[in-house]
């Protein structure tokens, strides 16, 4: 029953957060029809959109292997996975107060890489090599899609 309730649970969180995106979308695109304003809003929409459908999909696997696994993992790391949350938000605080001051690019690779070595990706080269990927790519796609400059160190 318990494993029931906790899985109704991250679905009704991730069914709240899509529903929350929806009405954003639909109340910004009331307000202004400008392509400059739903620029950001439309794309970010549809990748939280995505996320929260490839959440609910994964959730609703049968109980067997995966559910072992995650209990096994949760019993090793009981006091590493609590402070878990912290840790990230500590790194997200950290990204926002840095972006000023060594660039949106930089930022950017060094935040997602730490989120992704954090996240148990425990081999820092592959956690390098994506946080230099998608930073690099992220601070660029929102280069281009802005109509302003952004503070860049290395793009």
């Amino acid at each position: 029953m318990k494993r029931f309730l906790e899985k109704s649970g991250d679905l009704l969180v991730v069914s709240a957060c899509a529903a929350a995106t929806i009405a954003y979308v639909v109340d910004a695109q009331a307000k202004s029809r400008s392509v400059e304003n739903l620029a950001f809003i439309v794309p970010l929409a549809i990748a939280i959109l995505g996320l929260c459908l490839l959440v609910a999909v994964t959730r609703r696997r049968p109980a067997g292997a995966a559910g072992e696994a995650e209990a096994t993992t949760r019993s090793e790391g009981g006091a590493a996975n609590a402070a878990l949350p912290f840790y990230c938000f500590g790194l997200l605080v950290a990204y926002v107060l840095s972006i000023p001051h060594i660039g949106f690019d930089l930022a950017n690779m060094v935040f997602v890489a730490l989120f992704v070595w954090l996240q148990a990706a425990r081999q820092p080269l592959h956690a390098l090599l994506f946080g230099a990927l998608f930073g690099l790519g992220a601070a660029w796609a929102f280069q281009m899609i802005l109509p302003y400059r952004l503070p860049m160190t290395l793009l």
